[in-house]
């Protein structure tokens, strides 16, 4: 009488192995998008330490946004005639932090950010205000006000504009902005307009120098970049029919020292 084979159950697997399997596929995802690893050699390095040094200087120089903890209260006056618009994205640092700021260039075609993120940037209003408030920096230095940098997302730009239409400008326009405890307010809370500010008002606000306060150079602060720096800084794939002429092997800095003569 022939024997029966018996299937034997498949092994459940552990926990442990799970994790791994999840942990490697996600890598596979990653690696089939076109994201290289966090570790460079040569050349290659060389270039992501430019770019580190390049982004450092570009985040030193951006000015402070102005935010508000839930139900506070802060008193700005607004030195823009005209405002300044952009696309931008907003993710958490490595800290956990929401601090991370940059350009959305989908508008122009591919955008290297937004593949990485997984999400299409916001278009923001900017302005530059004198923020009455009070503070001390932690060297204990007080100061009765400062300049800052006033974001105001899509979805309240029109509440600013119809405060613009007052006059055709923002300049002098003084508004008290407050935060709810709502989870989901903008960080600048909400604008109620207060009135006007003369130029010799806000001739009286000064900076460390001495000197009034100025607009925020915003093309300087927030420079356009291209496809090709997005992809320097994030990684990314190149779209169909795009160009990338830059390669680790043609770089004439990235031979191995039995290369050289």
């Amino acid at each position: 009488m022939p024997r029966r084979l018996i299937k034997t159950p498949p092994r459940k697997k552990s926990t442990k192995t799970k994790v791994r399997e999840r942990t490697k596929k996600k890598a596979g995802r990653g690696a089939a998008a076109g994201f290289k690893g966090a570790n460079k050699r040569g050349a290659a390095g060389f270039r992501q330490a430019k770019q580190e040094q390049e982004n450092q200087k570009r985040k030193n120089s951006t000015p402070f946004r102005l935010g508000l903890s839930a139900d506070e209260t802060a008193k700005v006056i607004i030195l823009d005639d005209q405002p300044f618009f952009r696309h931008e994205h907003h993710w958490k640092g490595p800290d956990g932090i929401w601090n991370q700021f940059d350009a959305c260039i989908k508008a122009s075609g591919h955008c290297p950010l937004c593949e990485k993120l997984g999400a299409e940037g916001y278009y923001a209003m900017f302005l530059t205000v004198i923020d009455r408030r009070a503070f001390t920096t932690k060297a204990g230095d007080k100061y009765k006000y400062s300049r800052k940098l006033l974001p105001i997302k899509n979805t309240a730009i029109p509440k600013y504009e119809r405060m613009y239409k007052r006059k055709e400008t923002f300049r002098g326009m003084s508004l008290e902005l407050y935060r709810d405890n709502g989870s989901k307010t903008q960080r600048i809370g909400d604008p109620e307009f207060v009135g006007w500010a003369s130029d010799t008002r806000m001739a009286k606000y000064v900076d460390k120098e001495k000197k009034p306060f100025e607009v925020i150079d915003y093309e300087e602060v927030f420079p356009y970049p291209t496809e090709k720096e997005m992809r320097q800084r994030y990684g990314g794939t190149t779209p169909l029919g795009g160009e990338d002429t830059e390669s680790d092997d043609d770089d004439p800095d990235n031979l191995d020292d039995a290369e050289w003569d």
